[in-house]
């Protein structure tokens, strides 16, 4: 036949000749021999696009005989003749007319009986690989593959049946899709699956093979363990939040249908609030969570972990279309709620890289642009256009209504400290629009100015305060434009609260390790930003004169710890007679800064000192608000302890527990073991240090 195609042709133009094989193979045990020689002969005959389409003709067809043969556990099935059936079986899925009949046989739930091991069908390890093999080239078939993958779906979830299609041409990882437990944001297919799925093909065939299966049109079978998962993407939107450092394998498809999926939900959901009677938030809700919400978070998630999508996210032009659906929630009164704040969420994220924030400033519109949306989501009752607020009058801010600001207003205040404090090559035009919109005056008037009273309700409002001073420092330091900086010069120095607040630094304000991510968990507490140096006299008092009092009543032990320093920081490298102690009555106090620090010690206090340094080691348990210290920094660049802080709750100092104690204008050196002068190196260590912080200071 090989060699000699018109016997193929004689055999295709005699129907009684096809029918005959066709019978043969349906011999019994006692013609062994001869159902291998028809295998062969049929094998042959299948390598003829016209032999099988002649062939799929028949009922039962060739190709259904073919499948009982691979499939059932007979007298047959120790022979050689697995294999040419196999060979067989692929010619038929590789022609069209062959592929087809291949299904209307019901392939796809015959292989699964033999993958699921389902009894009476022959589930060997090298007929299970032979069926994946066959299931993988029916998948990705170039006409049939997708009615092939439709079938398959009614059996198996989607994610098993992508990763089949992904194992063409190595079938012993498709089996291990088929037999391995997962359960990631990827793939879900756990035992009880595998149960339900054998199940289910043992009730369609009954170990009958003497008839074709044939299913209805709405047969499914289901998996409780996925019918409330929402799978967007490829992906599991539960099991990525839970697993957010997953490594996606197709992480911009997943975005795009993320992005995708949150466009239509703020879509709807201004059509809902647009239709309602009522101007209140409706949301679209799954379960008891909402939906735009999960879909925000997983956009942010993918994000961060990979930085590289922020690219195709510009290249989408993302962040502007952010900003348009800011604008529509403000036309139409939804300056408040989950809506606009997903929105904020996304923005917070992005803008951590300065190409997202030129995207944001490139397109110069002045009536709708990023920085007056922000600033009018946060003035919730439209204080800048009050008379009070244009004539320079003081603002009674108790005669407002509540809430002055929106409970998300500190985060939407980084927001616009993040943009104005970056490398942006459009900062004349950020700063441009915060002048129109008014933002300096704000700031200064309704927040900077205002009593802490008033921002009880505002998530983190210890830090709001600290952000609006950063923005005033920012506009001023980035301003080029001669007569706004007038402008803003003269708005600081007739305002009666500036002097307060422009000398701060906030340089160990909210260590990595206290911060919480809000708009990841959406879940903070204000305790977890309460760990600033200065907040302004309200709050964050002098703790100056309590401390030196408590230090000047300590006793310091020599042996604990006073040395000079060495390079490498350890309790062996001390040379204590390098550096004698200086004692008076077991008392030690510094040399003041400047006379209003000395005026904090009475007569008995004060000591005769020499000018020799003294370098000691202390233990800070650093705490929820930090390591308890206000530090500012030296003309040489160097760190001093400028005063030991009040806790904002009333809580311990945790610096006032350390011996030998900390006094003002002790110098730090070094923290957990490294040697430290300059300032921005002891904040990056404080900041990164968990738990027990050693730290170093050097006295004269």
């Amino acid at each position: 036949i090989s060699n000699n195609n018109y016997i193929v042709y004689d055999i295709i133009k005699s129907k009684y000749t096809i029918k005959l094989l066709l019978e043969l193979l349906n011999v019994t045990e006692k013609e062994k021999s001869i159902y291998v020689a028809i295998c062969e002969l049929i094998y042959n005959l299948s390598t003829n696009s016209d032999f099988i389409s002649e062939s799929c003709k028949f009922k039962p067809s060739y190709s259904y005989k073919l499948l009982e043969g691979v499939c059932l556990v007979n007298s047959n099935t120790n022979t050689n003749y697995l294999t040419t059936l196999w060979s067989a079986l692929d010619s038929y899925a590789s022609h069209a007319e062959g592929l087809i009949d291949l299904i209307n046989s019901g392939v796809i739930i015959r292989l699964l009986g033999i993958l699921m091991n389902v009894n009476g069908y022959l589930s060997t390890y090298q007929n299970r690989l032979s069926s994946i093999s066959l299931l993988s080239k029916l998948l990705v078939h170039p006409v049939q593959g997708g009615e092939a993958s439709a079938t398959l779906t009614r059996f198996l979830p989607e994610p098993v049946v992508l990763l089949l299609k992904s194992k063409l041409g190595n079938p012993p990882s498709g089996l291990q899709v088929i037999d391995d437990i997962n359960e990631n944001p990827e793939l879900i297919w756990t035992k009880d699956m595998q149960i339900i799925l054998r199940d289910s093909i043992v009730q369609l065939t009954d170990n009958d093979y003497s008839h074709i299966t044939i299913l209805s049109p709405d047969y499914m079978v289901l998996y409780p363990q996925i019918q409330n998962e929402i799978y967007i993407g490829n992906v599991y939107i539960r099991l990525y939040l839970k697993q957010p450092t997953y490594q996606l394998s197709q992480p911009v498809i997943f975005l795009e249908k993320s992005i995708e999926f949150w466009e239509n939900l703020l879509n709807r959901n201004l059509t809902i609030s647009t239709n309602s009677s009522s101007s209140s938030n409706q949301q679209l809700v799954l379960g008891s969570e909402d939906f735009l919400s999960l879909i925000t978070s997983c956009i942010i998630y993918l994000i961060k972990y990979k930085e590289i999508l922020i690219d195709q996210l510009i290249q989408w032009d993302f962040p502007n279309m952010i900003c348009n659906y800011i604008n529509k929630l403000i036309t139409k009164n939804l300056a408040t709620g989950n809506l606009v704040i997903c929105c904020i969420r996304l923005l917070y994220q992005l803008v951590e890289r300065v190409e997202v924030i030129d995207s944001l400033g490139c397109n110069y519109n002045i009536s709708t642009n990023v920085i007056l949306s922000l600033v009018n989501i946060i003035d919730v009752h439209n204080i800048r256009n009050s008379t009070e607020f244009n004539n320079g009058m003081d603002l009674d801010l108790s005669q407002a209504q509540s809430p002055i600001i929106p409970k998300d207003c500190s985060f939407i205040i980084e927001l616009l400290k993040k943009i104005f404090t970056s490398n942006t090559k459009y900062i004349d035009r950020f700063i441009t629009y915060a002048l129109t919109a008014k933002l300096p005056e704000f700031l200064l008037k309704c927040i900077i100015g205002s009593s802490d009273k008033y921002f009880k309700d505002v998530i983190n409002f210890s830090a709001l305060k600290i952000y609006s001073i950063d923005i005033i420092k920012a506009l001023i330091n980035h301003c080029d434009n001669e007569s706004q900086k007038s402008y803003l010069v003269s708005l600081l120095d007739n305002s009666s609260t500036w002097n307060d607040y422009k000398d701060q630094s906030h340089d160990l304000y909210i260590t990595d390790q206290e911060k919480t991510d809000y708009f990841l968990i959406e879940d903070a507490s204000g305790t977890k930003f309460a760990g600033l140096l200065t907040n302004g006299p309200e709050i964050y008092k002098s703790a100056t004169a309590n401390a030196q009092s408590s230090a000047l009543r300590s006793k310091i032990d020599a042996s604990k710890g006073f040395s000079n320093i060495s390079t490498k920081f350890t309790d062996d490298s001390f040379d204590i007679k390098s550096s004698p102690i200086v004692r008076s009555d077991d008392n030690i106090s510094p040399i003041p800064k400047d006379s209003s620090q000395s005026n904090h010690l009475n007569n008995n206090q004060k000591q005769t000192i020499t000018s020799t340094k003294q370098t000691f080691k202390t233990v800070i348990t650093k705490s929820t608000h930090g390591i308890g210290l206000d530090i500012t920094k030296a003309p040489d660049g160097g760190v001093l302890v400028q005063r030991l802080k009040e806790m904002p709750d009333g809580s311990v100092n945790p610096a006032t527990l350390a011996t030998p104690t900390i006094l003002p204008g002790d110098r730090i050196i070094g923290v957990n073991g490294q040697k430290l002068i300059m300032f921005i190196d002891v904040v990056k260590a404080i900041r990164s240090a968990q738990g027990k912080v050693e730290i170093w200071f050097e006295r004269e």
